[in-house]
């Protein structure tokens, strides 16, 4: 039996990655929303060499990385330092050996603050989950403005 398909997950996603962030591990911070690594974290797609290939990689990884770093990782399986995959996107911020956890719980607390509907409404649009972008996003801060958090997050200003 066929598998529903998964909903993509409505808040945001925080990677903290240290050493080896190789297949599966490569793309689940393509997946997630922010990525923290230190500067031991080393990012792979090597599944080409075992006759297979990347699969969610394939289908996110764009959404970070160009095109040719995406193909560099998946035709070659050659892995990026934790620079390199900064330098390409993969990577939003990158920390001291160490200090991967702190700088994510720091991030998480930030975003913990907001507005769980508008983090969810972001997430759509910014990952092309809505059929017509600028239509989307004109109804999503219509619909947006009318709520409760929204007249506290003003008032605040």
């Amino acid at each position: 039996m066929r598998r529903p398909p998964r909903k993509p997950a409505r808040k945001p996603v925080i990677s903290a990655v240290h050493g080896f962030a190789y297949g599966g591990g490569c793309e689940l911070t393509m997946m997630s929303d922010i990525v923290v690594a230190d500067e031991t974290a080393r990012f792979a797609l090597p599944e080409i060499k075992s006759g297979i290939m990347p699969g969610p990689g394939l289908v996110r990884g764009t959404s970070h990385a160009s095109l040719h770093v995406l193909k560099y990782l998946a035709l070659t399986g050659e892995s990026l330092s934790a620079e390199e995959a900064q330098r390409s996107g993969l990577v939003n911020r990158l920390v001291k050996p160490g200090d991967h956890r702190a700088e994510a719980d720091r991030l998480a607390g930030i975003v913990s603050q907001y507005s769980s509907v508008a983090l969810s409404e972001a997430k759509r649009y910014l990952n092309g989950q809505v059929p017509s972008q600028f239509d989307y996003v004109t109804a999503s801060l219509s619909f947006l403005f009318g709520t409760q958090e929204a007249r506290q997050g003003a008032s605040k200003y």
